[in-house]
């Protein structure tokens, strides 16, 4: 996200991360991946250390958006048209390894609506972190 936001903020592309996680639904378990938790303020520790470059909103504590939007997982990119059309949902990149990558379906998606082309791919399958939903706090 960072390298996409860097290259593609001075040609007018706008970016936003929204975190759709309810903190109080992340499981003991799954802590066993990070050294901080999902609160808002825990958030915004990572974001300055790993230097984003681009907004960063908090949905958790009533996952409106994420209601709406529907991920189905984290990351889980949306790119509209510049008539707010939705033009591609799904994963950034066919792999999670950058030297794995084959398909880099965020990019060609950008690349083809700066071109005034729909994108040849408007869906793929997502893969990362399940989200953490609000009504899962008793578990």
């Amino acid at each position: 996200m960072k390298k996409l936001a860097a290259e593609y903020q001075p040609r007018g592309v706008g970016f936003l991360a929204i975190y759709p996680n309810h903190a109080e639904a992340v499981r003991l378990d799954a802590m066993g991946y990070t050294d901080l938790g999902d609160t808002l303020a825990e958030m915004k520790i990572r974001t300055a250390h790993r230097n984003f470059n681009f907004p960063y909103a908090d949905d958790g504590p009533t996952q409106a958006v994420a209601e709406k939007f529907g991920p189905a997982a984290t990351p889980h990119v949306f790119i509209y048209d510049q008539a707010r059309h939705l033009s591609l949902q799904g994963r950034i990149d066919d792999s999670e390894r950058e030297d794995l990558v084959k398909h880099h379906d965020t990019r060609d998606a950008i690349e083809a609506l700066l071109a005034g082309r729909e994108p040849a791919v408007t869906t793929t399958k997502v893969f990362g972190r399940s989200l953490k939903r609000r009504e899962k706090t008793e578990d």
